[in-house]
């Protein structure tokens, strides 16, 4: 998943912001050194390259990006957003964003040691970016990729395996209006990378790059992840698709990953809130936990599939516990809460699902196939009816489900 575009426009140094064009600004040589942009605003024309050993940080301004330009963190190199706005130049165009360069033979540092004041990655490790107060990442057409990108802006652009696991630290700050916010790569290893208390907003605002690109793109996907272990969304993220259900794209969406995301997380109005699938069984893939979160007028809420790896721990695959879910206002049997399709080994407990109001058809809990490996429960939660009769089902099953527990769940009405 690489949000892309049809490169068609010319730059042209007079007109920044008419069709067509790109436009004009600074044009930098690579950054070999630590260095501190501050003190005034920015229009960037070429990519902003950090090389090894050197460091970037944004403090406290609003840096313009022309169409096209990237900022490119290579391995060894860190880039720090510190209460800064990174946005395209005009209405007509989409910067990149942010692209930093992972090793996937070298595991991740702490955050600890990746947040302390001096820190910068050796000649070969991770390439890093920490993006804090209040930032701002907008109008990109991938906020942030943790993989190097090979013939980029071509026919033939494609991602470098090579490259995958780059660090991104992400807190108290804001998403708004990218193709693609995050973009992880990894190759199955533990990462460090996390978001806490940040806003991914996409509104009637987004940028039609129509115009320049000849795409008529809308948003993507919030957080991508590919062969990901262990990324966390903490700490009163929200989601929040203001341009309502089928015009936002997917909120999360992930292949062969496993991910946290609890204490008072917020999604809001999306076709597929989480969506994760396994298609190729591997035990090192790791837990999912989905704990403690709201989610409000989803066409589907959660859906896990596949995740039915037996991975020889005293614990459970995936726990989705304490969330609130209330169903989109939709008249489909496909608008449920929770979806597991294929799944092993899992607990779904104490949870709250309610109907999204009038007219309202759907289903509470749907499990598909459940893999007789261990036993799974869904016990303790808790379906209301708001009002009456406000879904069809509150727990469906589909195939076989030999070993899946129900427990003294709760039905109002």
């Amino acid at each position: 998943m690489l949000f892309q575009f049809k490169i068609n426009a010319q730059a042209n140094p007079n007109a920044p912001c008419q069709p067509g064009q790109i436009g004009s600004g600074l044009s930098l040589p690579p950054i070999t050194t630590p260095t501190i942009w501050n003190g005034s605003d920015m229009q960037i024309y070429n990519d902003v390259i950090i090389e090894p050993g050197a460091s970037l940080t944004i403090q406290n301004i609003t840096v313009f990006f022309t169409g096209r330009t990237r900022i490119i963190v290579k391995r060894g190199a860190k880039l720090v957003i510190d209460g800064a706005i990174l946005t395209a130049v005009c209405d007509f165009v989409m910067w990149e964003g942010i692209e930093v360069w992972g090793n996937p033979s070298i595991t991740h540092p702490t955050v600890s040691v990746l947040t302390a004041t001096n820190y910068q990655p050796s000649l070969q490790e991770n390439g890093l970016v920490i993006v804090k107060n209040s930032s701002e990442i907008q109008h990109a057409g991938n906020g942030i990729k943790t993989v190097k990108v090979l013939n980029f802006g071509t026919a033939n652009q494609t991602r470098d395996l090579g490259y995958v696991n780059g660090i991104a630290l992400v807190s108290d700050s804001k998403f708004y209006n990218n193709g693609c916010s995050m973009v992880m790569f990894g190759n199955y290893m533990d990462v460090v990378s996390n978001v806490s208390n940040t806003d991914f907003i996409v509104d009637q605002n987004f940028h039609d790059p129509n115009q320049v690109y000849g795409t008529g793109a809308t948003p993507q996907v919030q957080i991508f992840m590919q062969k990901i272990k262990g990324f966390k969304v903490s700490n009163g993220s929200v989601f929040d698709n203001q341009i309502g259900i089928g015009g936002g794209g997917w909120c999360i969406q992930t292949y062969n990953s496993s991910f946290t995301i609890e204490n008072g997380n917020n999604f809001y109005n999306w076709s597929d809130a989480i969506w994760s699938l396994i298609s190729v069984p591997n035990p090192s893939i790791g837990q999912v936990f989905i704990t403690g979160n709201t989610f409000e007028n989803n066409f589907r809420s959660i859906l896990l599939e596949g995740y039915d790896q037996d991975l020889m721990i005293n614990d459970f695959n995936i726990n989705i516990s304490y969330n609130n879910i209330r169903l989109a206002q939709l008249q489909s049997n496909e608008n449920y809460g929770i979806d597991l399709h294929g799944c092993a080994n899992y607990n779904v407990e104490n949870n709250f699902i309610d109907g999204g109001g009038d007219f309202t058809y759907g289903e509470g809990i749907v499990l598909i196939a459940s893999q007789p490996s261990n036993i799974c429960y869904v016990q303790k939660n808790r379906f209301g009816t708001n009002p009456p009769a406000s879904y069809e089902v509150g727990i469906r099953t589909f195939s076989k489900n030999e070993t899946t527990q129900l427990l003294c769940n709760f039905f109002y009405g």
